[in-house]
């Protein structure tokens, strides 16, 4: 009897000792890659973090109930910038993975998902074959949670393309091995369903959560662009887009800015100097040096007359900043965010562009700016508004 009633009041003590303690979380996705977007979503997740677990246990990070690892392509870059422990992603070529056992890097990492309570897994478009390879990758980044039977959520991601039948099979099962699965789109949420996989919650991409305090900053002349290198032998297009920027400064004197947001392996900059090379008036444009300080790219967009945007993430901060966009879509995950904001009249597909559509969309644009913003605002609040569903999700994953 003794002995009973002593199982029942050590139990009793680690009962409470795990609830007063704080959930130790990993967030793995694409970060410290140099890709303003996903680092937009690494901060939103952090924030969401926050909101879910406020009351934090010593040693808590950053002020959150929840000790926060991040996996990080550059894990001295990712720990700098948000305080926070950082590991390097598993290493998924033969060269690095040896260096990678050698260094100790892998030993420490796999103790980072070992040592986790549960593992938050996006966002972006990580699931695709678009990208030769990328599916292998992060499957590679998912498989040690699975090994270590630790509750995943896939948060805020597309899914698909998926082309092949062995990325299907991959995608299939890995889906069915997490315990919650959000998609920010209606399409990704079809594929997976098409695939077996229920449950599936559709919420907004987390990032449109992210709070932008300076709303109502004058407009100045100029105009963001932001371009991602996509296809090969893309001179056709780069001719057009060249020609549209020197026709919005002959017409409407605005002066264009080439944002990139990724230095590594995609390399915006290069891709917009392409189109500059081509420009009559090469006083209609600068290319501004890569910037991931998320607040100064919102300040700029936010006191521009619209945005043209390739990437996906140029649109979502123009709607942040209720500023008045072209979208100029280059895959799926594009096409939906656009027409999650209602503005499908100003979108175009990067393959096929014509300059004469994109001047007539501009027009317009530019002549009902003003409704533009409104319904962007609106947009933007209710589509925030639905991101606060992360933070109910995030709480069950530690249940």
């Amino acid at each position: 009897m003794l002995k009973y009633f002593l199982c029942l009041l050590r139990g009793f003590f680690r009962y409470n000792a795990g609830m007063n303690q704080a959930p130790r979380i990993l967030v793995c996705g694409n970060y410290g890659a140099t890709n303003i977007g996903d680092e937009a979503i690494l901060e939103s997740i952090l924030q969401f973090c926050r909101k879910a677990f406020p009351y934090a246990g010593a040693g808590a990070h950053a002020g959150a109930g929840a000790h926060v690892t991040i996996v990080s392509a550059d894990p001295v870059r990712t720990s700098t910038r948000y305080g926070l422990e950082s590991v390097a992603k598993i290493p998924a070529g033969f060269r690095s993975f040896w260096k990678a056992i050698f260094g100790g890097g892998l030993r420490k990492t796999l103790r980072a998902y070992r040592e986790a309570d549960a593992v938050i897994f996006g966002g972006g478009g990580l699931f695709t074959d678009e990208k030769p390879h990328a599916i292998y990758i992060w499957m590679m980044q998912i498989w040690p949670a699975f090994r270590y039977k630790k509750p995943v959520m896939c948060f805020g991601q597309s899914v698909g393309p998926l082309i092949s039948g062995w990325s299907r099979r991959v995608v299939r099962k890995i889906f069915r091995k997490m315990k919650i699965v959000t998609v920010r789109d209606e399409a990704s949420r079809s594929l997976l369903e098409k695939m077996g996989i229920v449950g599936v919650h559709v919420l907004p991409d987390p990032v449109f959560g992210l709070h932008d305090a300076g709303i109502g900053h004058p407009r100045k002349p100029y105009v963001v662009f932001s371009l991602r290198p996509w296809i090969k032998n893309a001179e056709n297009i780069r001719e057009i887009l060249a020609e549209f920027v020197d026709w919005m400064f002959e017409t409407y004197h605005l002066k264009t800015y080439f944002v990139p947001f990724q230095s590594a392996r995609d390399d915006d900059e290069n891709e917009s100097l392409q189109v500059v090379l081509k420009l009559g008036h090469h006083v209609a444009c600068e290319v501004l040096p890569h910037n991931e300080n998320i607040p100064d790219v919102l300040k700029l967009m936010r006191e521009a007359t619209a945005v043209i945007g390739m990437r996906l993430h140029s649109l979502i901060f123009s709607a942040i900043t209720h500023t008045p966009f072209l979208a100029l879509s280059y895959s799926l995950k594009v096409a939906e965010v656009v027409k999650q904001l209602g503005m499908e009249d100003y979108l175009n597909e990067y393959r096929f562009l014509d300059p004469t559509v994109l001047k007539k969309q501009f027009e317009k644009l530019f002549t009902e700016r003003e409704h533009v913003e409104k319904a962007l605002a609106e947009k933007h609040r209710e589509l925030a508004k639905r991101t606060e569903g992360y933070e109910v999700l995030l709480r069950k994953l530690v249940e």
